[in-house]
C-alpha cells in the first residue's frame, strides 16, 4: 500500500503539466515531499498503520544540535516494513520510496508517532543504506587511419545514488509523459479539458508534441555537456541516443541508456602511426592547482561511487596496438581504489577501467591519501597507446 501510494502521488504531480485543465487547483508546481508526507499521514492513519512524521536536519546544515530555525529541518516518512523499516525521505520526478539521499543517512531525526495522542518527540538515526551507486560504462571505440574522428557506441548502467547524476539529462518530460500508467491512474487523474473542447484539446496535445521533440534534442546537448565534463572532451559529439530502462520504478531501478558519438580529441594521426590518448576515458581527474592547496575542510563526495569503464578498441587487422602494458595501474588506500587492466590476446584489445570512492565522508587530516589518488588519476589520464600499420 506504501509504495502504491508513493508512486499514485508521484505521478499526480508529474502528470500536472501535461493536463489542458490542471487538477488540485493548479497548485501542482508547489507540490513537494511536504506534501507527499501529510498525503501519505493521512492514509495510514484512515487505516490505522503505525507511522512517524520525521523532522530531519540535513548533513549539509549541521547536526540536529545546531538547529536555529524551523525551516532548516526537512520531513520524512518512518513506518514499519514486512522485513525491514520504510523511509521516505524524497519527492521527486524519478524517485524512489526506497532511496534516502546521502545528506540523511545517518543522520539523527527528531520523530512524532502520528496514532498515539500527545506524543513524545523522540530521536530516531536513519540507516545509511547499502545500495550500489555504481555507474558501468562499455564502450567500442573504432579507429579508422583515413577518419580524423574516433567513433565510440557506449551504453551505460546506472543504480542507486548515482542515478541522481543523471536524472535531469537523460529523463524529460516526453519520457515521463510515455511512461504514464493510464491503466492504474487514468480514472483517478484525467483532464478536463479533454470533455470541454476538443479542438482546444486536440491543439493542446499537438503544442506538447512540438515541446516534446524540442526536449530530445536538448537532451542530445546535455549529453554532450555532461560527456565533456566526465572525460574532458571538449568535442564529444552525440549522435544517436536510445533509453533501455528509465530506472523510476521499483521493478526495473536500474537506468540504462545507449549512445553513439564522436571526438577527434583524443587521436593524433600522423601517416602510418597514431597516438591515441586512452587515458582520456576515465573519468577526468581534479586540476593540479586545487590539489596542491592546503585543506582547511574535511572532503566530501555525494555517495560512495564505483564508476568502471571497459574499453574495446577496435582497429582494421592491418594494425596493432602498441603501448598497452604501460596502461596497468592499481591505486588502493582506505578511501579510494584505481584500476586499469588490459586484455590484449587479440587483435581488437580490452581495456577495464575502475574508480572506487570508498567513503562520502573523509576527514582533512588525510588530505595526502586524497592527493595521492587524483594524482595517480590525472597519471592515467595522460596515458597514450600507439597505433600503427603492420609493416611487411
Amino acid at each position: 500500500m506504501v509504495n502504491d501510494a508513493y508512486f499514485f502521488l508521484r505521478e499526480f504531480w508529474n502528470r500536472q503539466p501535461y493536463l489542458m485543465e490542471v487538477q488540485n487547483g493548479g497548485y501542482w508546481q508547489f507540490y513537494n515531499v511536504y506534501n507527499l508526507v501529510g498525503a501519505m499521514s493521512r492514509l495510514l492513519k484512515n487505516y490505522g498503520v503505525e507511522h512517524d512524521v520525521l523532522y530531519i536536519m540535513p548533513k549539509y546544515l549541521g547536526k540536529e544540535s545546531d538547529l536555529l530555525f524551523l525551516d532548516e529541518l526537512s520531513v520524512g516518512l518512518h513506518l514499519k516494513g514486512s522485513k525491514e523499516p520504510i523511509f521516505i525521505t524524497d519527492l521527486y520526478t524519478n524517485s524512489l520510496p526506497e532511496l534516502i539521499p546521502y545528506y540523511f543517512q545517518g543522520v539523527e531525526a527528531y520523530a512524532v508517532s502520528m496514532l498515539e495522542s500527545n506524543s513524545p518527540v523522540r530521536k530516531m538515526k536513519l540507516p545509511v543504506t547499502n545500495f550500489k551507486s555504481n555507474t558501468a560504462i562499455s564502450s567500442q571505440i573504432s579507429f579508422k587511419p583515413e577518419d580524423t574522428k574516433l567513433t565510440i557506441n557506449s551504453e551505460f548502467t546506472i543504480t542507486g545514488l548515482a542515478k541522481q547524476e543523471w536524472d535531469s539529462i537523460v529523463i524529460n518530460n516526453s519520457l515521463v509523459h510515455k511512461e504514464f500508467n493510464l491503466g492504474e491512474y487514468e480514472k483517478f487523474i484525467n483532464d478536463d479539458g479533454e470533455r470541454k473542447d476538443i479542438d482546444s484539446y486536440q491543439n493542446f496535445q499537438e503544442k506538447l508534441l512540438v515541446k516534446f521533440e524540442d526536449e530530445d534534442k536538448k537532451r542530445v546537448e546535455k549529453l554532450e555537456n555532461k560527456l565533456k565534463n566526465l572525460f574532458g572532451l571538449q568535442d564529444s559529439k552525440v549522435t544517436s541516443f536510445e533509453l533501455v530502462s528509465s530506472g523510476r520504478w521499483l521493478e526495473n531501478k536500474v537506468m540504462k541508456f545507449k549512445i553513439n558519438w564522436e571526438t577527434a580529441e583524443p587521436i593524433v594521426n600522423t601517416g602510418e602511426i597514431s597516438f591515441l590518448s586512452i587515458g582520456k576515458f576515465m573519468n577526468q581527474s581534479v586540476k593540479e592547482e586545487v590539489l596542491e592547496e592546503e585543506r582547511n575542510l574535511d572532503v566530501h563526495f555525494s555517495s560512495v561511487n564505483n564508476l568502471s569503464h571497459q574499453i574495446t578498441l577496435i582497429v582494421p587487422n592491418e594494425y596493432k596496438v602498441k603501448g598497452l602494458e604501460s596502461l596497468n595501474t592499481h591505486f588502493e588506500d582506505d578511501f579510494f581504489q584505481l584500476n586499469c587492466v588490459v586484455e590484449s590476446e587479440t587483435i581488437n584489445p580490452t581495456i577495464n577501467l575502475m574508480q572506487l570512492v570508498k567513503l562520502r565522508h573523509i576527514p582533512k587530516s588525510k588530505w595526502e591519501s586524497v592527493k595521492s589518488f587524483f594524482h595517480a588519476c590525472r597519471s592515467l589520464n595522460k596515458k597514450q597507446v600507439l597505433i600503427q600499420a603492420n609493416l611487411q
